[in-house]
């Protein structure tokens, strides 16, 4: 994401976003935002060791067209999303990124099995 003055960023979100959505949609985002930092805040710097921490990531992008936003806007968006995935790599020394190729976001709906095995993985 392209840092500078607060205005980069409107002028971005106007270039690659068009979403129409209710006062509840937005009030609801508000508040997972407000979750996401308490959660980032907790953790941040913290490390659990060797703990396993298994990361199960979408190996198919997001179809970001469907929410307005354009091809070039979501692939910024995919970029650092991936990046934040093998990010969380960092919190463990047993830590393995595992890539649900047949997986979007959901991808417990996508391949159950997968998520099944890396649990069952981790509980031998």
């Amino acid at each position: 994401m392209p840092t500078g003055s607060p205005n980069v960023f409107v002028v971005l979100h106007l270039r690659f976003v068009n979403v129409i959505a209710k006062d509840s949609f937005f009030e609801a985002k508000e508040e997972e935002a407000e979750l996401a930092g308490t959660t980032e805040d907790a953790i941040r710097g913290q490390h659990l060791g060797s703990l396993p921490v298994r990361i199960i990531a979408r190996g198919l992008m997001q179809d970001y067209t469907k929410a307005g936003i354009s091809v070039e806007g979501g692939h910024m968006l995919e970029s650092i999303w991936q990046t934040g995935q093998r990010k969380m790599l960092e919190i463990s020394t047993d830590s393995q990124l595992i890539v649900a190729e047949k997986s979007g976001h959901m991808i417990i709906h996508d391949q159950p099995e997968l998520v099944v095995e890396t649990i069952r993985n981790l509980l031998k």
